[in-house]
């Protein structure tokens, strides 16, 4: 959609993915990440609910934070003042057929 909207990555707009796959260092340009133990949260989690079905109750659980993997896709802040270019409206052939539902159109381009 940013490349529709003739909007440049990481110039005009930063792209940030979530749970970090493979692929995400082989896109264009390279999509930045934030990656979470999520094995190690749900053991966490697992374990806290059979300390509660034992206990009645769990202590708080301490959790390893997630990890930003900065990549080509993220771009610096804008400057304080800096004023946005105008936005290119999408022409009726690259718009979803029936833009009336929320659901995001995922297209896939081949490689």
């Amino acid at each position: 959609m940013a490349h529709q909207l003739g909007l440049s990555v990481p110039e005009e707009l930063s792209v940030v993915g979530y749970d970090d796959t493979p692929l995400a260092a082989y896109t264009h340009p390279p999509l930045a990440s934030a990656r979470a133990d999520a094995q190690g949260w749900g053991a966490a989690a697992a374990r806290a609910l059979d300390e509660v079905i034992a206990s009645g109750r769990a202590d708080d659980v301490d959790l390893a934070p997630a990890e930003l993997l900065p990549r080509a896709s993220m771009g610096p802040a804008p400057r304080p003042g800096s004023v946005p270019r105008p936005r290119r409206t999408p022409t009726p052939a690259s718009t979803p057929a029936d833009s009336s539902t929320s659901e995001p159109t995922v297209r896939r381009d081949p490689c």
